[in-house]
């Protein structure tokens, strides 16, 4: 299902995620910031902001990924992690390094898990 809404995507997964249990992770891949907003009364980045505060009370973790360098989206997914209060951040300048990245980031978490097993 294909969103135009940063927020509504988020809260269509946070409903879903909310029915579960175990780690609940939310993967936010973007290239831009919110410019739509589903929510009367709600600017796009008021809503993307709403929901990640809201998928933090409820304890699902955000891990964004942000496919720019520029400043202020990346600003805008620092407050988006801040308001979330348990997410992972990072920015990736070429896009085409995704996979690399992705491959790369879980290998390093094991290696971290099994330090401490």
């Amino acid at each position: 299902m294909a969103f135009k809404d940063i927020g509504h995507a988020l809260d269509f997964t946070r409903k879903i995620l909310a029915k579960e249990d175990g780690n609940r992770n939310i993967f936010l891949i973007t290239d831009s910031e919110p410019t739509i907003s589903y929510y009367p009364g709600q600017t796009p980045l008021q809503s993307a902001l709403r929901t990640s505060y809201l998928a933090g009370r409820e304890g699902i973790r955000m891990n964004i990924m942000m496919l720019d360098s520029n400043v202020r989206l990346r600003d805008i997914c620092d407050d988006m992690a801040r308001m979330n209060g348990n997410s992972t951040v990072a920015f990736i300048d070429d896009p085409l390094n995704l996979k690399e990245f992705i491959i790369n980031s879980f290998i390093d978490h094991k290696r971290r898990c099994s330090m401490f097993s």
